[in-house]
């Protein structure tokens, strides 16, 4: 960050304008973030159609700039996990991948290491993070455009994220399991401070509840509506989009604190309110589907309960919730 401030003052700006400007446009983007939440209720979750992929562009030379070996590598360790099916629509949406080394455009200043655009198909990665976290960014934005699944009509499908230009849904949970699959089976968790701690421990928690298996292909398949069916055995609809629709909430205002340290207390009890219910809901469906009814879990599963709270910003104890729960089931 550091070093993209002083290329900046070098090129005129002052740290000052850099900031105001900076804070401003996280403002604008908070806010433009919020009210596309606030369309929610007129959203329903689509299913992908199976003929369904991403449409060919034309194959531009060079570009990977310099990251060919880095995709070749990506490939080589995702073929080992995939599908025959998965693995060629993989290869198909790497083969007209574009990627870019730029700090020109808003959106990666916000980012701050970088992004896949789904709407051109390509990939901007910050080139003056360090080499090893510069490398982990790659894999994590390569494994968005791998779970890319094309766009029908006028609805994007990609790995658990679906939606429109106007509103869209699951970008909490489809950061946390991209993630969560780059840690676990591309970079091998040699990026420890990853920039999603809490939705990569939410997803550890779904695939505890689902399965590896399953939730992998789900998410390389841009199955959205497939997690909720499954989860909906164990839980009602209502409640898993509700689950939903809070991830993604989080994520915007942990974007907002990790940036500008400015949350409101009004944020800041809506924020602790918010992890409460991700950890009473997570709670629910594995009692559910263990049919314990609320009153006894895994030793392994009340461990990452207590991960996850190890990875949000308050002190909020699972267990107490867990006992909070227990009591007004007694009552």
């Amino acid at each position: 960050m550091s070093n993209m401030i002083e290329l900046l003052i070098s090129n005129g700006f002052t740290f000052i304008g850099i900031m105001e400007v900076f804070l401003c446009s996280l403002n604008i983007y908070t806010k433009y973030k919020v009210n596309r939440l606030n369309k929610y209720a007129n959203y329903s979750i689509k299913e992908k159609p199976k003929s369904l992929i991403r449409a060919n562009q034309e194959k531009i030379k060079n570009r990977y700039n310099n990251h060919s070996d880095e995709v070749k590598n990506y490939i080589e360790k995702v073929s080992k996990i995939a599908t025959k099916e998965e693995l060629e629509q993989i290869k198909r949406n790497l083969e007209t991948l574009n990627i870019y080394k730029n700090i020109k455009n808003i959106k990666l200043l916000l980012s701050l290491y970088g992004y896949y655009n789904t709407n051109n198909h390509s990939v901007s990665i910050n080139q003056y993070i360090n080499k090893k976290r510069s490398l982990s960014t790659l894999n994590h934005e390569l494994t968005h455009a791998s779970s890319s699944g094309g766009i029908d009509k006028d609805t994007l499908f990609v790995g658990f994220f679906q939606g429109t230009n106007n509103i869209s849904i699951g970008s909490g949970l489809n950061e946390g399991y991209t993630e969560y699959f780059n840690q676990k089976y591309i970079t091998k968790a040699q990026n420890k401070n990853n920039s999603y701690k809490y939705h990569y421990q939410v997803a550890k928690i779904l695939e505890f509840i689902i399965g590896e298996e399953k939730i992998k292909s789900l998410y390389l398949n841009s199955n959205l509506k497939g997690l909720v069916d499954d989860l909906a055995q164990y839980i009602s609809k209502e409640k898993i989009i509700n689950f939903i629709i809070n991830l993604d909430k989080i994520l915007i205002m942990q974007h907002k604190m990790k940036t500008t340290a400015m949350l409101t207390l009004t944020e800041e009890q809506k924020l602790l309110n918010l992890y409460n219910e991700i950890t009473i809901f997570l709670y629910k469906v594995y009692s559910n589907k263990k049919q314990d009814n609320y009153f006894s879990s895994s030793n392994s599963f009340l461990e990452l309960l207590d991960e996850l709270n190890k990875v949000s910003y308050f002190e909020v104890k699972p267990k107490k919730i867990i006992e909070e729960i227990k009591q007004s089931i007694k009552k």
